[in-house]
């Protein structure tokens, strides 16, 4: 028996190591293909595109089509016998070789708009480059030392067309052609993708690469001109004292954004969005990578995973949940970044502004903030009814909590005197003129005890006048629901977790404070912990999870009210994944929409559209409007509500 067992462990072993380095050198091959298409980019390219594989590319395309859209799109069946037949060219092309097309310039990218000539050399994989040049019927050569064919592309359009190793080079003009210079993209393209750029490259069915560093020098210094001329237009409005302060948040403002705009365009290497495809759904990857030793390198450094902190949050039906470990963030340097920018207590109109102390309380909570995760609730269809806000429970993880509340508590009062300075800027924060929104906040500090735990209580009262209310008429419940009337709620600290609802739902606080000293909370099990790992393949930095069910139960309550019928949700329905990772100097996002989704939504759409077609009962008129006795109806189908 143990020698059986032995060897069936060995032939098992054996076939798993077969498998395995099956798997790895397709893998390895593949990604040395990519090397090599990549090694076709000048590093001065602005922009490059890639599809690895086409025939893999056009045949995920058709599989998605079946699978989610019932293969009603027809040009999905088969993409690239579409694009070789759109194009002409049937013969000599290398199927499953990859596609890449460069944008040569920058300079050259402005002026194309004007000369009708962009910039491109796409080249196209070919098995033969004589066979593939037999596509094009007055094929003449123009450039014999060159090896520069003249032909006709999709329907006439004039190009041409040289031999480049494995690929045919194809230009919109003679100049490209001959002029394009390939080689030394290839490891330059690949270091400064960082790690999280080169997974993207490796793993997406089809690639854009934005190299930062080669449009840097032109577009840089555009941006400073504009930013500088913006400056000098609202400096020099003739102002009264009152509104001096109004104007030095502005310019602090447009300080913020242009120094942001300029940092990311300073200090990344390269952007790498990436289109990923298979039977799970379907992916868009972007990532950013940072230069060594920039500031924006020294901002995100080296994340840690979201899920610990999801797991504390009450393991309940949610609408959107969301976690963030802030490790990978230097957080001290964004913020006294962002403290830099604003006006200084000596500059003119700045000593007494809202902002400044809203600036300043913001600070405070990002410095004191190493991890943060919330979510909200579906609302119970008698709050809906009343207008209730959303119920969301946050819980963040803080080295001083009680810091962090005074943090919290600065920041509701400077919300309130932000909105009366820009209703009233001469009033200085004054309540806001009848006839104008404005906003009252409360703290009350220790307000009761909750399972023995000392609980404040906040509010945040958004008023409208009269007026507005109408005008918004149907539409103003739903802007109730979604926090317009403001928020109540509690703030309690338990451990070095600070729990902050904006419901005074004393009993969603309770579940919070149990969930917040355990680990077996949102996202340790289910549908959320098979997202996490079919989206991200483990622990993203930061995570955000949407309940396709959570957010039609909630409009199923509006639909019901307007006697429409509700829809009905596919049990298990997977939610739809945000997230990514902060490692390496760079950040990714990816957006992950299950295939059980995009079903999910043709079909309910398809639904709709014959409930709206569809004759009233009694009707004897046929979907398209026709009766074989009375003849055609007058004007469309009524609506069944």
């Amino acid at each position: 028996m143990d020698r059986l067992w032995t060897t069936q462990s060995i032939r098992l072993f054996a076939v798993m190591s077969l498998l395995t380095a099956a798997f790895a050198g397709a893998a390895t091959a593949q990604n040395a293909q990519l090397q090599d298409t990549l090694s076709l980019v000048p590093p001065t390219a602005p922009v490059a595109i890639v599809v690895p594989n086409m025939a893999a590319f056009s045949g995920k395309v058709a599989r998605f089509n079946g699978q989610a859209l019932d293969g009603s799109v027809p040009e999905l069946a088969d993409v690239l016998g579409m694009a070789k037949q759109s194009a002409g060219i049937t013969q000599g092309i290398d199927d499953n070789g990859p596609f890449l097309m460069v944008i040569t310039d920058v300079e050259g990218l402005k002026n194309a708009a004007n000369s009708n000539e962009p910039p491109l050399a796409m080249f196209v994989p070919v098995t033969d480059y004589k066979t593939f040049l037999i596509n094009f019927q007055g094929a003449s050569l123009v450039d014999a030392d060159r090896g520069i064919t003249s032909l006709s592309v999709g329907g006439g359009s004039p190009a041409f067309a040289r031999s480049v190793g494995r690929f045919a080079l194809i230009a919109p003009t003679q100049k490209i052609a001959a002029s394009f210079q390939p080689g030394g993209g290839e490891a330059g393209l690949m270091q400064m993708a960082g790690k999280l750029g080169t997974k993207c490259l490796t793993t997406s069915d089809a690639v854009v690469i934005v190299n930062v560093r080669a449009i840097e020098p032109v577009v840089r210094p555009q941006l400073q001109a504009e930013l500088a001329k913006m400056n000098a237009q609202l400096g020099q409005e003739q102002l009264d004292p009152a509104e001096q302060a109004t104007m030095a948040l502005s310019l602090a403002m447009i300080k913020i954004y242009g120094d942001s705009a300029n940092a990311l365009l300073r200090d990344t290497d390269t952007v790498v969005t990436g289109l990923g495809l298979d039977d799970q759904g379907v992916s868009l990857t972007y990532t950013a990578q940072f230069k060594k030793g920039s500031h924006m390198a020294r901002v995100f450094t080296e994340g840690g995973p979201a899920a610990a902190l999801m797991a504390k949050l009450p393991n309940q039906p949610y609408l959107i949940a969301s976690s963030m470990n802030f490790a990978g963030i230097n957080r001290q340097l964004l913020s006294d970044s962002l403290s830099q920018r604003m006006p200084q207590p000596q500059d003119d109109g700045a000593a007494g502004n809202p902002l400044m102390g809203l600036v300043t309380q913001l600070t405070t909570m990002i410095e004191r903030t190493k991890g943060v995760a919330s979510f909200y609730a579906p609302p119970a269809q008698q709050m809906m009814m009343m207008g209730g806000g959303l119920s969301n429970v946050s819980v963040i993880e803080t080295d001083d909590p009680q810091a962090y509340k005074a943090a919290f508590k600065g920041y509701l009062k400077s919300i309130e005197g932000i909105v009366g300075m820009a209703n009233n800027p001469a009033a200085g924060g004054n309540p806001a003129p009848q006839g104008q929104v404005s906003v009252i906040t409360r703290y009350t500090p220790d307000a009761q005890q909750v399972d023995g735990v000392s609980v404040d209580q906040y509010a945040m009262q958004v008023q409208y006048p009269p007026a507005m209310m109408q005008q918004m008429g149907p539409m103003m419940p739903l802007v109730m629901m979604l926090g317009g009337a403001g928020s109540t709620g509690f703030v309690a600290a338990k451990d070095n977790h600070l729990i902050v609802t904006t419901t005074p739902d004393v009993q969603l606080l309770q579940t919070a404070l149990a969930s917040v000293g355990k680990n077996t909370g949102l996202g340790t099990g289910g549908v959320i912990q098979q997202a996490r790992q079919a989206a991200f393949g483990g622990n993203p930095s930061y995570e955000t999870y949407i309940s396709i069910p959570g957010i039609m139960s909630s409009a199923n309550m509006f639909m019901a009210m307007m006697g429409m019928p509700p829809i009905q949700v596919p049990e298990g329905m997977p939610p739809v994944s945000v997230g990514g990772h902060i490692t390496g100097n760079g950040v990714s996002l990816k957006v992950h929409t299950p295939i059980q989704i995009i079903r999910f939504g043709y079909d309910t759409a398809n639904n709709f559209m014959d409930q709206q077609m569809a004759p009233p009962p009694g009707d004897q008129f046929g979907p398209d409007g026709f009766d074989p006795d009375q003849g055609p109806r007058r004007g469309p189908p009524p609506a069944p509500f």
